[in-house]
């Protein structure tokens, strides 16, 4: 018969090193917060109604957007105010090659205009208090593109070597509060060749640039209000670029809903083509963003 001190030293013994295992898994799982951590969500989502923002793609993380604008505002009830024609759509996607540099290719139905490039996120605004104080974001993007439409009917050849541009964009961000970001950036853009024939419609120069000023204030934890102004500074391309409407965050999407005054799509185009000068020719547009972790 096994004695009663004999049984409560197995239990002691037991209890005693059930403690010590449990007190061993705490320790490591344990991490010191770190003081330098980025401040995340900046913006809701990697674009910005037309333009890119400072929000990085962990790595691993794929980006799909859908963006699309219709018609002139100004044609009239008959054609649901621009809803019926002129759509312009971009489809695009990105990867997170690492934590601070992604990839993108997209194309928009606009002059069938093939695009790609990358974002490379060299500076992250950091939380207050951090060691090493940060007080914005800073992300450099650069691309290309290609216009694929047919131009079979011009008298003069449209050779492989007319159809390219090249696109440079800085952004520089803060999130001002939990409310409020502000962007600003700075773009240009290069073409082997403009002319009517193209959605360029200055055929004075083949390079153009131009000042985003963009930012958000969020209305609620899945609402926020949006807004961009691009004056542009190349001569004969006097109009500016204005943009306003609604980011919804709705089930791991985000929804942005808005009204432009610039049909294009892609960055080299919204530094170059047409801007609406009056209300009428502003469009109504969406876009669809979704981050997926591969």
């Amino acid at each position: 018969m096994i004695k009663k001190e004999y049984v409560l030293l197995v239990v002691l013994s037991t209890a005693l090193s059930l403690i010590a295992v449990i007190d061993a898994f705490g320790q490591l799982t344990r991490e010191r917060a770190n003081p330098n951590a980025p401040v995340e969500l900046t913006f809701m989502a990697p674009r910005h109604i037309q333009v890119m923002t400072v929000e990085p793609l962990s790595k691993g993380e794929l980006h799909y957007s859908i963006m699309h604008t219709f018609g002139e505002i100004g044609s009239g009830p008959r054609n649901a105010w621009g809803i019926d024609y002129g759509a312009n759509v971009r489809m695009s996607l990105e990867y997170g090659l690492g934590d601070q540099f992604s990839a993108y290719a997209g194309r928009s139905s606009m002059d069938k205009v093939f695009d790609g490039g990358f974002r490379w996120h060299v500076v992250q605004q950091t939380r207050a208090g951090a060691t090493k104080s940060r007080q914005v974001s800073v992300s450099l993007q650069g691309g290309f593109g290609y216009n694929g439409s047919d131009y079979g009917y011009l008298e003069t050849d449209y050779a492989f070597n007319d159809r390219w541009h090249g696109v440079g964009f800085v952004h520089l961000a803060r999130k001002m509060s939990e409310d409020l970001s502000l962007q600003l950036s700075g773009g240009a853009v290069g073409f082997s060749r403009v002319g009517l024939e193209t959605q360029v419609f200055d055929a004075s120069s083949n390079i153009y640039a131009g000042a985003m000023f963009s930012g958000r204030y969020k209305v609620s934890s899945r609402l926020a209000l949006t807004w961009e102004v691009m004056p542009r500074f190349t001569e004969n391309v006097s109009s500016t670029v204005y943009g306003g409407g609604l980011d919804i965050e709705v089930g791991g999407h985000v929804f942005q809903l808005y009204i432009v005054s610039s049909q294009s799509l892609n960055d080299g185009y919204l530094l170059a083509a047409e801007s609406a000068n009056d209300l009428d020719g502003f469009r109504l547009g969406f876009n669809i963003n979704r981050i997926f972790a591969l």
